[in-house]
């Protein structure tokens, strides 16, 4: 099964390149002043981003078949730190960008011949909870939306083409 969303862009890449990370979510300062005198007990840090996804180029001069899984799909950015084990204060990662994936031959490229749950994925990480943590991502419409967040990772390239050969 292939997902996709968003329009199909034709074209030529002049080189595939991987996902960047994700930013590191920023620190919390637990008091009006700074520096905070009680920093040891109120001072959270943020987390650190997803990574970014990877480039697969695979070339063939003669059949592709694919039975199983590609995945260039960047890193799940983390939480921020707590302070009693289950309250976020320090912000959340950002999600990495989804990589490139380019699948080509010069005759044919068959996808999930008698494959089931095979997939070709470069999506981008999800985000790392920040303060009022909510559970899911994307947040379910009517519940607080959180604060201090990271940001979610752009998605990747999936290209899978037949190239002629010259005669």
């Amino acid at each position: 099964m292939v997902f996709g969303v968003g329009p199909t862009v034709h074209g030529e890449l002049s080189q595939p390149l991987g996902g960047e990370g994700g930013g590191a979510g920023g620190n919390s300062i637990g008091a009006q002043i700074f520096p905070n005198p009680n920093y040891a007990n109120q001072d959270r840090k943020g987390a650190p981003g997803g990574g970014g996804g990877g480039v697969l180029h695979i070339q063939s001069l003669g059949d592709i078949l694919l039975v199983g899984s590609l995945d260039a799909s960047g890193g799940n950015g983390a939480a921020g730190e707590n302070t009693i084990g289950f309250d976020r204060i320090g912000g959340g990662g950002g999600g990495g960008s989804g990589g490139t994936i380019i699948v080509e031959s010069s005759t044919k490229v068959t996808l999930f011949s008698g494959a089931t749950n095979a997939l070709v994925l470069a999506r981008g990480g999800r985000r790392g909870p920040g303060a009022y943590a909510a559970q899911a991502d994307p947040v379910p419409p009517g519940t607080a939306p959180g604060i201090g967040h990271g940001g979610r990772g752009g998605k990747g390239l999936v290209q899978i083409k037949r190239r002629h050969r010259a005669k």
